[in-house]
């Protein structure tokens, strides 16, 4: 099983894709695959962030927050 989760740094992070720092604050896409993930091929757990810039250029702004993929944010 492979789950993707749009999450909010609380700590400093590194993209798994660009090495690019995730500051605290910023959005960041956590993917995570279980064990004998047919999809990845891993035997163990498997986990990587990507930075919002990464995830824009290969297509997965949209599971980011609107305000992080580079739109105005709706107001509250």
């Amino acid at each position: 099983m492979t789950r993707t989760v749009a999450r909010t740094a609380r700590k400093i992070h590194h993209c798994a894709d660009c090495g690019s720092r995730i500051e605290p604050g910023e959005h960041y896409l956590s993917h995570v695959a279980s064990p004998n993930d047919p999809e990845v091929g891993n035997e163990t757990w498997w986990r990587l962030k990507e930075c919002a810039r990464c995830a824009t250029r290969y297509g997965r702004a949209k599971l980011l927050p609107r305000a992080a993929a580079g739109t105005a944010a709706e107001p509250a």
